[in-house]
C-alpha cells in the first residue's frame, strides 16, 4: 500500500536539486507515484538530459539583453551591467542568481511550466486522505549555485498561488531542504568559485530571512516585491499579539507562561495563516543541510554520496511512517514558532542507516558464481584449442606438412573427449546437452545434430514423395496393352515421352518452391517465426534452446562439418547428371544411319526398312521393352536428382546460417574473456566497497570475508548449473544476430555502415552476457539465497557477530545477551552519526525528534511476535548521550525495508541567527561583505570567472540594501537601525549633504552627497528623492555605501578634533568644536534658514514622518553624542555625562523651541506681555519633552 496518501509535489531546483529529486524518485513505489509528482527544473540543458524524472528547462535561447529588450519592466530589478546582459540563458546561470530568476520568468511565459501544472492536476485526482484540500510541496536544491538559488524563492510563491487559484487548495504545506555552501565550496575549481558559493548562500538566507521578517514587521516597512508574491493582508492586531508573546517570554525571568492571557482561538487562527495560508512567506519549514555540525562533519564524503543521503532523508521524511510522526511533532511546536514571531522555521535532519547491503551481497555471490562457471566450463575448449594451435604453429616452423587445426574440427573433437565421462573429463555434465544416450549400456549415444540432419532428410523424402510426384511417376510407365499395333505403340510412346518431361517439370518446381521451405522450417529467419515454429520437430529451437552455450556451440560446429561433407558429396554426385541423356538412346540399331528415338523406330518398322534387332523376336515387342527400361531409368534419375538437389540447396542455406550462428557464438565466447576481466574488477570493488562506510550508513556483514563466507554457503545450498532461462536467453540473442545479418545481407551498405553494424553487433553480444547469464543467476541468488544471501538486517547483524567473534548460533541465554549487546552497540553508533547536519549556537529551547524505524522482521519478539516494547527495552533501554538524552520513538512498519534499521534525528524551531555559518562574523558573511563592497567596480581578478567577484548576488538589484533585506541577526538589525540614526545626525553635523537646484530638471532642488569635489545626487530605489530632510533620512536605508562613508568619516572627524588635547582641555572647548557647533548653530537667529540647528531639522521632519519613527531621531542624537564624547574623553563617565548635559542644553537653547522658551522667559521677567508667537507649537513641545527625557539619562 502507498505510504503517503496526501498529494505531494517534489521539486528539484538546479543541478543538485534535480539530481537529488531523481534519486528520491527512484525510491518510490508504483503505488506511491499515484500521489506523488516529481519535477526537475534547471537551466542547464545537458544536465536535464541525464534525468529520468519529468523536467522543465528554465533556460532561454536568447541573450539576457535580448530578453530584457522585450521586457523592459524587468530592468527595474535585474542587475543590468556588462557582465550579466551579455550572457546566454541556455547553458546555466553561471552562479548569477538573477539570471536564473529571469530564465524562470521566460520559461513560465513560454508555457514550459505546463508539466508542473499537469503533475499537480494528476496527483490531486488521488485524494486518499479524507481532507481533499491538503497538499504537500517539498523543494530541494542548493542555495549556492545560480539556478536553484535563483529559483528557491520564486518557485514556492508560484506553486502556492497556483494551488490556491487554479486548484482551490487552501491547506498547503511547503517545505524546503537545501544544501549549504560548506558542502559545495570544496568541490569548486577556484577560489573565485569557492567564494561565489558562500556569497550566494549568504544572500539566499538573507532574502529568506527578510520574507520571514514580514510576519513581525509593519506592512509599510515591507518593500519586498517579486513575481507571484502576495504581501500579507493580516490585521496589525495579530502582529501585535505576536510581539506581545515575544515580549512576555523575554520579560519572564522565572519561566512562567503568559499564554493564558491571550485569546487562543485568535492565536490558532493566526498560526493557520502563518503555516498554511501565508503567501507572505515562501516556506513553512526550511531544512538546511550543512557539511558540519556542532560535533563534526561529513569528512571526505563525496558530493554524490551526500546527495544520495539527502534523497534517502527526503524519502524517509515524506513517504514513510516517519512523515506522520514528524508532522505531529511539528504541529505541537507551533506555539514555539508563534513565540518567535514565525522566525524559527529553520530545521535540519540527520540520518544514519544500519544497512545490510543485500543488493551488493547478491551481486558479489552472483559474480563469483559467474566467474567459477565460466572459468571451469565456458572457456575450457577455447583454451585447449588455443594451446593446440600454438603448438602446431611452432611445429610448422620445422615441418611444412603440419596443418593448423581448424576451430570447427578441434572444438568437436575436444568436446567429445572432455564430455565422455570418466577420470579427467571436465565437461561430463554437458554430455547430455549434446547427445541422446542409448537405452542401454550397449547402445551408443546419438548426437543431437545427427538426429536433426536425419529429420531434415526425412522432410526431403516427404516432400518428394507427395501424391503429385507419385502420380507423375506412375504416368511414366508404358501400358503394354496399348502397344499391340504400331499405331497404338506410336501413341503410347509419345505419351510417355510427354510424361517424363512433365515429371521433370514437377520435380524442378518442387525444388524451386521448397529450396527455402525446409531451411526456414529448421532455421527461421526471425525470432517471431522461431516462436511460432518452436514446437516443430524440425525447428532448431527444440535442439538448441535449453542446452548449455558450450554444447550449442559444439552442435553448430558438428552440423557445419557434417553439412560440409554432405555438400561436397552431393556436388560430386550432381556434377555428372544429364537429365536429357535418354534422348540420345538409339532404338533402331545399326540398320539405319544416326540415332533413332522410339517414335522414329516405330516409323521405320512400319515402313519395313529393317528389323530393330537381328533376332527372332518381333521388332515392335523388342522396341517397347527397351523403351520401358529407358523410362524407368529416367524416372529413377529424376527422383535422385530431385532428392539431391533439394538436399543440396537446403544444406547450403543451413550451412550459411549455422556458420553465422557459430561465428556469433565464437564472438560471444571471445567477449567473455573481457567480461570476466570486468567481472573480476567488479568483485574487487565490491570486496572493498565497505572498508569505509558510506556517508550516513553503517554497513553490516559487508566485508570481503563476509561476502566470501556467504558465497561458500550458497554453493552448498544451490545447484551450480546454468539455469535454462540463461541458456534460452543466450541462444535467442545469438539467433537474433543471425537473423539481423540475414536481413542486412540484402541491403547494400557503405564500409562505414558495415563497421558500425559490426560494432553494434559486438555491443549486443557483450550485453547478452549480462542480460542472459548474470541476470538469470542474480534471480536465482535472490530466490534461493534466503538465510544465506537474502538476510534481514537482524540476521545480518547476527551473522557479522558470528564471523567477528567466531561464534556459532546457540539457543542459550549467554549467546542471546551477546547478540543483543552487539546490536545495541551498532544502534548507538548509528544514533551518534545521525546528527542533524548544521552548526548552531548551543541552546536548549529547540524541538528534537528521534526515531528508530524498522521492519517487523528486524524487531525483537515478545511471545513469538514482533514487539515495539521489547525492541525498545532490549535495543534502546535508556536515554544516553547517543540519543542526546532524548526519548526515541520506535516506528515498526512493514513499509520499511527489512534490510535496514533507520535512525533519524531532526532539530526544529531554530532562528537563522542561531546558525553559526550565518552569523555576521562567519566566513560566509565576510565573503558576502566583500562582494557587496565590490559592486559596480571592475574585477581585480583575471580569468573567465572574474565577473563573479563584482556581480550582485541577490535576485534584485536593490536587495543588498537593508531597507529591502535587513541583516540576519536581531542584534545586527538593531545596529543597522542605530547606524542609520547616527549617520543622519553625523551628516547634519558634518554637512555631508547639500541641496542644490538641477538645471536639467527645471531647477528642481535635489539632495547631493558630497565627497571631496564630487557631488552625487541621492537616490532611493533608483529614483531621485524629494528635497525634505525626511526624504534624505529615509534614503539612507537605500544607500549602504553612503551610510558607511558617513560613519567612517565621523571617526576621522573625531580624531581630527581630539588631536592631542587632554580631558580638561577638551571639556573646556567641547561645545566650541566645529562638529558640535554645526549641530547647535549658535550664530544663527530665529529667522535664519541658511544653517539649521539639529533640533530644528527634526522639527521640520515632524509633519511628514510616522511619529514613532520621528521620536527615534532623538535616540540618534543621543547615540552620536555619547559616541563622540566617549572618544573625546576616553570613556571617562564623569566627563562624558558633564559634557553631554552641556551640549544637550546648548543644542536645545539654540533651537527654535529653545529660543522661543528663552525669549518668553526673558519677556516675562521684564513684565512684558506674551504673544502667540512665543508659545511653543505641539511639535516644538514634543522636541522639548524629548530633550528633557534625554537630559534625565546618563552614560553608563
Amino acid at each position: 500500500m502507498p505510504m503517503n496518501k496526501v498529494p505531494t509535489l517534489l521539486v528539484g531546483l538546479g543541478g543538485i536539486g534535480c539530481s537529488i529529486a531523481d534519486m528520491a524518485s527512484s525510491l518510490l513505489s508504483a503505488e506511491d507515484r499515484a500521489y506523488v509528482g516529481v519535477i526537475g527544473m534547471d537551466t542547464n540543458v545537458e544536465d536535464l538530459k541525464k534525468l529520468k524524472i519529468k523536467h522543465i528547462c528554465t533556460s532561454d535561447e536568447r541573450l539576457v539583453k535580448e530578453y530584457l529588450k522585450e521586457h523592459p519592466e524587468y530592468c527595474k530589478w535585474f542587475p543590468v551591467n556588462k557582465f550579466t546582459v551579455n550572457r546566454g540563458m541556455l547553458t546555466g546561470a553561471g552562479q548569477i542568481r538573477a539570471i536564473s530568476r529571469l530564465a524562470g520568468l521566460a520559461a513560465q511565459e513560454s508555457g514550459r511550466f505546463i508539466p508542473l501544472e499537469e503533475e499537480i492536476k494528476r496527483i490531486t485526482k488521488h485524494t486518499g486522505d479524507t481532507d481533499s484540500t491538503r497538499f504537500n510541496v517539498f523543494l530541494v536544491g542548493s542555495i549556492t549555485g545560480g539556478t536553484g538559488a535563483g529559483l528557491f524563492l520564486q518557485i514556492p510563491f508560484y506553486i502556492r498561488r497556483l494551488l490556491k487559484t487554479e486548484n482551490a487548495i487552501k491547506n498547503i504545506r511547503i517545505r524546503g531542504m537545501f544544501v549549504s555552501a560548506d558542502i559545495t565550496k570544496n568541490v569548486q575549481p577556484s577560489k573565485i568559485n569557492r567564494d561565489a558559493v558562500m556569497v550566494n548562500a549568504y544572500a539566499c538566507m538573507k532574502e529568506l530571512n527578510a520574507f520571514n521578517l514580514t510576519q513581525i514587521t509593519k506592512d509599510k516597512d515591507n518593500l519586498l516585491e517579486m513575481e507571484y508574491y502576495e504581501k500579507s493582508d493580516r490585521r496589525e492586531e495579530r502582529r501585535n499579539i505576536r510581539r506581545e508573546m515575544v515580549k512576555s517570554r523575554i520579560q519572564d525571568e522565572f519561566g512562567f507562561d503568559f499564554f493564558e492571557d491571550l485569546d487562543l482561538d485568535e492565536i490558532e487562527s493566526d498560526v493557520d495563516g502563518m503555516a498554511s495560508d501565508g503567501a507572505n512567506i515562501p516556506y513553512d519549514a526550511f531544512y538546511l543541510i550543512e557539511g558540519t555540525d556542532n560535533q563534526g562533519g561529513v569528512g571526505n564524503a563525496s558530493l554524490e554520496s551526500i546527495k544520495a543521503q539527502i534523497a534517502k532523508m527526503i524519502y524517509t521524511l515524506l513517504f514513510t511512517p516517519v512523515k506522520a510522526e514528524e508532522e505531529s511533532k511539528g504541529d505541537n511546536g507551533i506555539l514555539d514558532i508563534m513565540e518567535k514571531g514565525g522566525m524559527n522555521l529553520y530545521s535540519s535532519s540527520g540520518m544514519c542507516v544500519l544497512k545490510y547491503p543485500f543488493e551488493q551481497a547478491r551481486e558479489y555471490v552472483t559474480l563469483r558464481w559467474v566467474k567459477d562457471l565460466v572459468q571451469q566450463e565456458w572457456l575450457l575448449l577455447d583454451k585447449l584449442y588455443e594451446a593446440e594451435r600454438r603448438e602446431a604453429q611452432d611445429r610448422l616452423k620445422s615441418d611444412p606438412t603440419v596443418k593448423i587445426p581448424r576451430m570447427e574440427e578441434a572444438y568437436v573433437r575436444l568436446f567429445d573427449k572432455e564430455s565422455r565421462g570418466g577420470e579427467g573429463c571436465r565437461l561430463a555434465n554437458l554430455r547430455s546437452h549434446a547427445y541422446i544416450e542409448g537405452k542401454d549400456a550397449a547402445s551408443e549415444a546419438v548426437c543431437k545434430s545427427a538426429m536433426l540432419l536425419k529429420r531434415i532428410d526425412g522432410e526431403v523424402e516427404r516432400i518428394l514423395t507427395q501424391d503429385a510426384v507419385d502420380l507423375a511417376k506412375k504416368e511414366c510407365k508404358i501400358n503394354m496393352k496399348l502397344t499391340a499395333s504400331l499405331d497404338l505403340a506410336d501413341k503410347e510412346i509419345a505419351r510417355v515421352y510427354d510424361e517424363l518431361e512433365n515429371l521433370e517439370k514437377i520435380i524442378n518446381n518442387i525444388i524451386e518452391e521448397s529450396r527455402y521451405q525446409i531451411a526456414n522450417e529448421v532455421f527461421p529467419v526471425s525470432l517471431e517465426s522461431l516462436d511460432m515454429k518452436r514446437d516443430s520437430s524440425l525447428c532448431i529451437y527444440r535442439t538448441f534452446s535449453n542446452i548449455h552455450p558450450v554444447a550449442a556451440r559444439f552442435l553448430c560446429y558438428h552440423l557445419i562439418l557434417e553439412l560440409d561433407k554432405r555438400i561436397r558429396n552431393l556436388e560430386r554426385a550432381q556434377a555428372g547428371v544429364d537429365l536429357r541423356e535418354y534422348e540420345n538412346i538409339d532404338f533402331y540399331g545399326d540398320a539405319a544411319d544416326g540415332t533413332q528415338d522410339a517414335a522414329e523406330a516405330v516409323s521405320l518398322i512400319r515402313n519395313n526398312k529393317m528389323p530393330v534387332i537381328k533376332s527372332g523376336k518381333k521388332p515392335l515387342r523388342i522396341l517397347v521393352s527397351k523403351f520401358q527400361q529407358m523410362a524407368s531409368a529416367q524416372v529413377q534419375t529424376l527422383d535422385e536428382f530431385g532428392r539431391n538437389s533439394l538436399k543440396l540447396s537446403t544444406y547450403r542455406l543451413l550451412r550459411e546460417r549455422f556458420g553465422k550462428m557459430a561465428e556469433y557464438y565464437a564472438e560471444f565466447f571471445s567477449d567473455i574473456q573481457s567480461q570476466i576481466h570486468i567481472n573480476n574488477t567488479r568483485l574487487g570493488i565490491l570486496e572493498k566497497s565497505f572498508v569505509e562506510d558510506p556517508f550516513g550508513q553503517i554497513c553490516v556483514y559487508a566485508s570481503a570475508d563476509a561476502f566470501n563466507r556467504m558465497y561458500q554457503e550458497f554453493k552448498v545450498k544451490a545447484e551450480f548449473e546454468l539455469p535454462e532461462s540463461a541458456e534460452q536467453a543466450i541462444f535467442r540473442g545469438v539467433f537474433d544476430e543471425v537473423c539481423i545479418s540475414l536481413s542486412d545481407k540484402e541491403i547494400e551498405k557503405t564500409e562505414m555502415e558495415k563497421i558500425q553494424n559490426a560494432e553494434h553487433m559486438k555491443k549486443r553480444l557483450h550485453d547478452l552476457f549480462d542480460s542472459g547469464v548474470v541476470d538469470s543467476l542474480r534471480t536465482i541468488v535472490s530466490t534461493k539465497g534466503s538465510g544465506v544471501v537474502n538476510l534481514s538486517i537482524k540476521e545480518a547483524i547476527e551473522k557479522e557477530l558470528q564471523l567477528k567473534e567466531g561464534l556459532r548460533p546457540m539457543a542459550d541465554e549467554e549467546y542471546e545477551n551477546r547478540r543483543i549487546a552487539y546490536e545495541r552497540e551498532l544502534i548507538e553508533k548509528a544514533m551518534r552519526i545521525a546528527v542533524p547536519m548544521f552548526a548552531v549556537r548551543p541552546k536548549k529551547d529547540f524541538t528534537e525528534t528521534i526515531y528508530m524505524a524498522l521492519n517487523p522482521v528486524a524487531a525483537e519478539l515478545k511471545e513469538g511476535k514482533p514487539d515495539k516494547g521489547a525492541t525498545q527495552d532490549k535495543l534502546i533501554p535508556e536515554r544516553n548521550e547517543a540519543t542526546d538524552n532524548q526519548p526515541v520513538t520506535i516506528l515498526m512498519e512493514p513499509e520499511f525495508s527489512k534490510y535496514e534499521i533507520t535512525c533519524v534525528k531532526a532539530k526544529h524551531n531554530y532562528m537563522l541567527e542561531e546558525l553559526v555559518k550565518y552569523r555576521n562574523d562567519s566566513e560566509f558573511a565576510r565573503a558576502y561583505e566583500e562582494r557587496i563592497n565590490n559592486l559596480g567596480r571592475e574585477p581585480v581578478a583575471e580569468g573567465a570567472d572574474a565577473y563573479k567577484t563584482v556581480v550582485n548576488p541577490h535576485i534584485d538589484r536593490y536587495w543588498h540594501e537593508e531597507a529591502f533585506v535587513p541583516e540576519i541577526g536581531a542584534k545586527e538589525r538593531e545596529k543597522e537601525r542605530k547606524d542609520i540614526l547616527k549617520a543622519f545626525v553625523y551628516a547634519m553635523g558634518m554637512d555631508t549633504f547639500v541641496r542644490e537646484p538641477e538645471e536639467e530638471l527645471d531647477n528642481r532642488i535635489l539632495w547631493y552627497f558630497t565627497s571631496g569635489s564630487k557631488m552625487i545626487p541621492v537616490r532611493s530605489k533608483g529614483r531621485l528623492i524629494g528635497n525634505g530632510y525626511e526624504a534624505l533620512f529615509s534614503a539612507l536605508r537605500f544607500n549602504r555605501k553612503i551610510k558607511r562613508y558617513i560613519l567612517n568619516r565621523s571617526s576621522v572627524m573625531m580624531r581630527d578634533i581630539k588631536g592631542y588635547l587632554d580631558g580638561d582641555e577638551m571639556l573646556d572647548m567641547i561645545q566650541d568644536t566645529w562638529f558640535i557647533e554645526d549641530l547647535v548653530q549658535s550664530a544663527r537667529s530665529i529667522e535664519d534658514d541658511e544653517d539649521e540647528n539639529i533640533l530644528d531639522i527634526f522639527l521640520k521632519m515632524y509633519p511628514n514622518m510616522d511619529k514613532e519613527e520621528w521620536a527615534k531621531l532623538f535616540e540618534g542624537l543621543q547615540l552620536v553624542l555619547f559616541e563622540f564624547l566617549e572618544f573625546m574623553f576616553d570613556n571617562n563617565k564623569r566627563r562624558i555625562n558633564e559634557a553631554y548635559q552641556l551640549i544637550l542644553k546648548r543644542v536645545y537653547g539654540y533651537s527654535k523651541a529653545g529660543i522661543k522658551e528663552r525669549t518668553k522667559r526673558q519677556l516675562l521677567q521684564q513684565g512684558e506681555s506674551i504673544t502667540q508667537k512665543y508659545e511653543l507649537t505641539k511639535a516644538e513641545g514634543k522636541v522639548r519633552n524629548h530633550i528633557l527625557e534625554l537630559l534625565k539619562q546618563k552614560y553608563i
